[in-house]
């Protein structure tokens, strides 16, 4: 850290969000889905080391909001709800913080809320993993494939077409690996809007 300069000591917490926390949080949140009584454990597992590195990070910000973030995902109310209602304040300084806190709030908000967020998440995704990595292949893409399967399976009732997202999901499972996660919310992109996602939209479409 010492030896690097000004510009790239300023790539140095987005890079390790990127490489650290985003991956640990795509683990924990598909251990949300199928085994919750884990998801707790890991989650506050993460903040504490993110609270450990914030003292020597170029931007500490950066790490106590990433703390703040797993600790809400980690932490429900006695009705089993987080604590996301400040999300928007930890993203002040870093754009992968940012997408954290969207794909944090995206179990807490309305599948149409959820499917914007993970539009905007695969963009995202698709630009710092590229599709053949295993981050990509064995922790994105699961997770927004369960993601997906998991609400249709108890929310059906909002999706405007369920018999048409059953038989676009039912063909999911014959992409490659790498395509997966685009082709579950191109499975379910028929009840929900795009508009939202703004330019994030066209990756549907790659």
């Amino acid at each position: 850290m010492e030896r690097l300069d000004s510009d790239k000591l300023q790539l140095t917490d987005p890079f390790a969000v990127i490489n650290g926390v985003l991956p640990a949080f795509f683990r924990i949140a598909l251990l949300q889905i199928e085994e919750p009584q884990h998801a707790r454990q890991g989650s506050l597992e993460v903040a504490a080391v993110c609270r450990q590195i914030a003292p020597s990070s170029h931007n500490p910000s950066v790490w106590t909001q990433a703390a703040k973030l797993m600790e809400a995902f980690g932490t429900c109310n006695d009705d089993g709800e987080r604590d996301v209602v400040c999300l928007a304040d930890h993203a002040n300084d870093c754009r992968e913080i940012q997408i954290l806190s969207y794909l944090v709030g995206s179990f807490d908000r309305d599948l149409q809320s959820a499917f914007t967020t993970h539009v905007i998440g695969l963009a995202n995704a698709d630009e710092w993993y590229r599709r053949g990595t295993s981050v990509y292949t064995e922790l994105f893409s699961p997770f927004i494939e369960t993601y997906w399967r998991n609400a249709f399976a108890n929310r059906r009732f909002e999706f405007s077409v369920p018999s048409i997202v059953e038989a676009e999901l039912a063909l999911v499972s014959t992409h490659p690996i790498e395509q997966k996660a685009r082709a579950t919310l191109k499975a379910v992109s028929s009840s929900f809007s795009t508009r939202d996602a703004g330019e994030c939209a066209q990756w549907l479409r790659r």
